[in-house]
């Protein structure tokens, strides 16, 4: 992406490669004799694609973001995914916490100067001291999002909130905002629905049960809140489920 930045002069998103690619087959059509009419219909075909595209990457998450001032082409490939798949088991933002990144290295990477600012709390969020506002070393939890540069969902350190943390790029390809949303969960979710939302996570889990000869089963998966299956650790919940497991043999035998 940083070489398609380089040689475009904008970010290397989706969109934005998908527009230059758009681009560049239509002047390849018209530098050569067809028909008038059989390049107006390749055109549409690509314009008809651009938007299709664009509708796959709306929902709940990205309109929250646009609210904020961000817009799609400030995500990578890989978020966009995992937002369009989270959004699914996400029933409200409850409030958002924005944050600016600075200092980083020309790599992109959080150094020992790197720093965080609060930029506004809105919602749930607007009565919560955060850490920041006393201490605007990047660090933790947040200097790990910036650094890996994944969307991030969880628990709240001190809290025990249900967060959704999106690292943001506006700067070529370096993350200089990340946009921390309190949310709540759908009360009915289907398994299936689980599975798809946890994306690598759930492989992670199965995998860790298996290690313990155990064969699973997704509907273990309904043993734990869904607020835990997606705020704890893969190793957590694999130990919750065993121990859930253990009991259940123990009162049967």
């Amino acid at each position: 992406m940083s070489d398609f930045e380089f040689d475009f002069g904008i970010k290397g998103t989706a969109p934005n490669m998908l527009r230059a690619f758009s681009e560049c087959i239509g002047n390849v059509i018209n530098k050569m004799a067809r028909p008038i009419d059989a390049i107006k219909h390749q055109a549409k075909t690509v314009t008809v694609g651009t938007s299709r595209v664009a509708e796959r990457v709306e929902g709940l998450l990205f309109e929250a973001l646009q609210k904020h001032g961000f817009s799609n082409n400030q995500l990578t490939n890989s978020n966009v995914l995992v937002l369009k798949r989270l959004q699914k088991v996400v029933a409200e933002i409850k409030g958002a916490t924005l944050y600016t990144i600075a200092g980083l290295n020309f790599l992109g990477e959080p150094v020992e100067d790197s720093t965080i600012q609060l930029v506004k709390k809105e919602g749930s969020a607007a009565g919560l001291t955060s850490r920041v506002e006393t201490d605007n070393r990047l660090r933790g939890t947040k200097r790990i999002i910036v650094k890996n540069g994944n969307v991030f969902i969880g628990m709240g350190i001190r809290d025990n909130r249900s967060i959704l943390v999106v690292p943001i790029m506006s700067v070529g390809t370096k993350i200089d905002h990340l946009v921390l949303f309190n949310i709540a969960f759908k009360k009915e979710v289907g398994l299936q629905e689980k599975t798809v939302a946890l994306g690598g996570k759930y492989h992670h889990i199965r995998h860790l049960i298996e290690e313990t000869s155990l064969a699973w089963h997704d509907k273990y998966l309904d043993m734990l809140e869904i607020e835990q299956v997606f705020g704890m650790s893969a190793q957590k919940i694999a130990e919750a489920i065993v121990s859930g497991l253990k009991n259940e043999k123990s009162l049967t035998s």
